[in-house]
């Protein structure tokens, strides 16, 4: 229920619909391999990977938004 709001929160944002799908993977890829010991060796590789993904992903947005919010700042500034 909980994963269900948090999903429905991070994908009413435009730019962060891509980040929250792979979270929500790698989410679902974790809790996949607690049940299968078999492709646990193949999810434990998939993971650190996704994990890169995400973490480059919010680095992007976060210097997306600053970039923009200096555009506006100059923008204001300057009339």
């Amino acid at each position: 229920m909980i994963y269900l709001m948090l999903f429905k929160v991070f994908v009413s944002v435009p730019l962060l619909k891509i980040l929250s799908l792979l979270l929500f993977i790698l989410i679902g890829l974790f809790v996949i391999s607690l049940f299968f010991e078999v492709s646990a060796k193949v999810i434990k590789v998939i993971i650190p990977i996704l994990g890169w993904i995400i973490v480059i992903g919010i680095l992007v947005i976060t210097g997306l938004w600053i970039i923009n919010w200096f555009d506006l700042l100059t923008i204001t500034i300057n009339g």
